[in-house]
């Protein structure tokens, strides 16, 4: 599912991409990486404020994703 989301966000279709994308969170519980897709979707949107709080929900589920943390902090610097 995360890789379908990634197609349709590149395809433009950002609707779908969406809905794949939460359901990759939805059942890849054990995998961090559809929650930091979910939070660069949201970036490149320019939807910082939403992206922020997407990292920040990565950071807190998967403490050591060291990346989800440097973006809350960059981004954050944005708002």
């Amino acid at each position: 599912f995360d890789d379908i989301a990634q197609c349709f966000y590149f395809m433009g279709k950002f609707n779908e991409a969406y809905e794949f994308i939460d359901k990759a969170i939805e059942i890849e519980r054990d995998s961090e990486m559809p929650m930091v897709r979910k939070g660069q979707f949201l970036e490149y949107q320019g939807r910082v404020k939403e992206a922020v709080e997407q990292y920040q929900l990565t950071a807190q589920e998967f403490p050591t994703v060291e990346f989800a943390r440097n973006k809350v902090i960059e981004l954050s610097k944005i708002l």
